[in-house]
C-alpha cells in the first residue's frame, strides 16, 4: 500500500503539461510507438488473410477434434455424445454436425441445410472433404475421419456463419495483440517516469547544490555524482564557470583591499598638508572632502574585513554599545543641526556578537541619518528589550520602491548627496553575519527608521 500511495502521489503531482519535459516526451513517444506497432501488426494480418482468398473459416480441425473427443458408446452400445468442455464450446457457436461410426450409427446436433443432405447420407465414403458452395456465400462443410473412444468415426461439420477478413483481423487483434499493447502502454506510463526520475536523480542533486550558490559563498560546485553522460558536460561547464567567477571575485576583492590600503597614505599626507593651510572657507571645504575620502577608504577596508572574517561572538550589551556610539557622534549630529536622543527599554540587553562589527554597523546607521536627515529635527536611537536597535530621523524618508536597493553596494538614493553607498550595505552584511536582519520603515516624524534586529543571548 505504501508503494501504491507513493506512485499515486507521484502521478498526481507529475506535470504532464510541463514544457520540454523529458518524461512526457518519452512516455508519449513510446505510447505512439506501441500504437504504430499495433497498426502495422493488424495490417500484416489483414494482408496475410487477403492473400489466402479473403475469407477466414470458422470450421477447422480443432473444432472437429472437440466433437471426436466427446464421442463414446454407452452401456447399450449406442453412439452418444459425452459432455466435455470442447462440446460446450461447439454448442455455443452456430455449428451443425453429424458423426457416423463403423456400425452405421449416427449422432449429431443442429439441422444440416438441404443442399448438404446428400453429403450427410454418404458419410463414410470419404476420409476428407471441404466444401463451399460459392465464394461469396457463407455455407461451408468439412468432412474428417477420426479415431475416437467409439472407434473409427466419420464426422461432417458445417456452419452458416463466416467471418470477413477485416473481422478476422479485429478478432485476432483483440484476442492476441490488443491486450499486450494495452499492457505495454500501461507499463510505459508507469515505468518510464520512474526510470527517468531515477536516472535524473543526479541532476536533482545538482539542482539542490545550485540553489545553495550565493554571492557571499565561494567554492560552491555542482555535484557530478550520478549525472547522466549526456548532461555531465553541461554540469562540468557550469562548474568551470563558477571557478572563473570565484577567481574574478578574488581578484576584485584583492583590488578593493589594496586600493583602500594604498589610498590611506596619500589621504593622510593630504590631510596633513591641508591642516597646515591658513584658516579659510576653502580650507573647511577641503577638510570635509578629505574626511569623505578617508571615510570611503575605511568603509572599503571594513567591508573586506567584516565580510570575509568570522565574527568573534561574545556577549555584547547593546545598551552600552549604543550609548558609546551616540556619545561619539553626538557632536557631529549637533554641529549638523540635529538634536540627538538615546533611550532603552531596560538597563542591559545582551546579544551574542562582535563588538567592533556591531559598533561599525550602528555608527553607519547614525551617520546615514546625519547625512540624509535634512539637517533638522531629532535623530533618535532606541534599544528594545528584544535585541532590536532603531535609528530614526525626521528627514524626507525613503520611498517604498527604493527600500531594497538602498542596501546594494554603492547605491545612493540621491546621487549628488554625501555618502558613498557602502555604509548601509556593510550594516546589512554585519546583521546577516550575526543571524539578524536590517530593515527600514517610516519613522513617526515622517523620516526613515532603520531597525537592526539581533537574536538575544540564551541566558538574557
Amino acid at each position: 500500500m505504501k508503494l501504491w500511495h507513493r506512485f499515486w502521489n507521484g502521478l498526481r503531482n507529475y506535470q504532464w503539461r510541463k514544457p520540454n519535459s523529458l518524461k512526457r516526451r518519452l512516455v508519449w513517444r513510446l505510447m505512439l510507438l506501441h500504437g504504430l506497432t499495433f497498426v502495422v501488426f493488424t495490417v500484416a494480418i489483414w494482408l496475410f488473410i487477403m492473400s489466402l482468398g479473403g475469407k477466414a473459416d470458422l470450421v477447422d480441425d480443432s473444432m472437429i477434434d472437440h466433437i471426436a473427443e466427446s464421442l463414446i458408446h454407452d452401456a447399450a452400445g449406442k453412439l452418444v455424445l459425452e459432455d466435455t468442455p470442447g462440446m460446450e464450446w461447439v454448442r455455443t457457436n452456430e455449428f451443425w454436425f453429424v458423426a457416423r461410426d463403423s456400425q452405421g450409427q449416427t449422432v449429431g446436433e443442429g439441422t444440416p441445410p438441404e443442399m448438404f443432405m446428400p453429403l450427410v447420407k454418404s458419410l463414410g465414403t470419404a476420409d476428407y472433404a471441404q466444401v463451399r458452395i460459392k465464394e461469396d456465400q457463407p455455407e461451408q462443410v468439412n468432412v474428417r475421419k477420426r479415431d475416437t473412444r467409439a472407434g473409427q468415426v466419420f464426422i461432417v461439420v458445417g456452419t452458416n456463419a463466416s467471418v470477413s477478413a477485416l473481422l478476422a483481423v479485429v478478432i485476432v487483434s483483440l484476442i492476441l495483440f490488443l491486450p499486450i499493447t494495452a499492457l505495454l502502454a500501461l507499463v510505459t506510463g508507469i515505468a518510464i517516469p520512474l526510470i527517468v526520475r531515477k536516472s535524473l536523480r543526479g541532476v536533482t542533486s545538482a539542482e539542490t547544490d545550485a540553489a545553495k550558490i550565493d554571492f557571499d559563498q565561494r567554492g560552491m560546485r555542482l555535484s557530478v555524482d550520478r549525472i547522466p553522460w549526456e548532461v555531465k558536460s553541461l554540469v562540468a561547464a557550469v562548474n568551470d564557470a563558477l571557478v572563473r567567477l570565484d577567481e574574478g571575485y578574488e581578484r576584485h576583492k584583492r583590488f578593493l583591499a589594496d586600493a583602500a590600503h594604498e589610498l590611506k597614505t596619500p589621504i593622510a599626507i593630504l590631510q596633513t598638508r591641508i591642516d597646515a593651510l591658513p584658516e579659510s572657507q576653502d580650507k573647511g571645504r577641503l577638510i570635509a572632502d578629505v574626511s569623505r575620502l578617508g571615510g570611503l577608504a575605511e568603509q572599503l577596508l571594513d567591508h573586506q574585513r567584516f565580510q570575509h572574517q568570522r565574527p568573534d561572538l561574545k556577549e555584547v550589551d547593546l545598551v552600552e554599545l549604543a550609548g558609546n556610539v551616540v556619545a561619539d557622534l553626538a557632536p557631529i549630529a549637533i554641529a549638523a543641526g540635529y538634536k540627538i536622543c538615546f533611550d532603552a527599554d531596560q538597563r542591559r540587553v545582551l546579544v551574542p556578537g562582535d563588538w567592533t562589527a556591531l559598533e561599525r554597523a550602528l555608527s553607519n546607521l547614525v551617520q546615514n541619518a546625519i547625512a540624509h536627515g535634512g539637517n533638522t529635527g531629532t535623530i533618535s536611537v532606541h534599544v528594545e528589550r528584544n535585541g532590536t536597535i532603531e535609528v530614526a530621523d525626521a528627514g524626507p524618508g525613503i520611498p517604498p520602491e527604493d527600500r531594497d536597493r538602498i542596501f546594494e553596494p554603492f547605491y545612493r538614493l540621491r546621487p549628488m548627496t554625501a555618502g558613498h553607498g557602502l555604509g548601509l550595505n556593510l550594516a546589512r552584511d554585519i546583521a546577516h553575519r550575526h543571524n539578524g536582519h536590517l530593515s527600514v520603515n517610516d519613522s513617526p516624524e515622517g523620516g526613515a527608521a532603520f531597525r537592526l534586529a539581533l537574536p538575544r543571548s540564551a541566558d538574557a
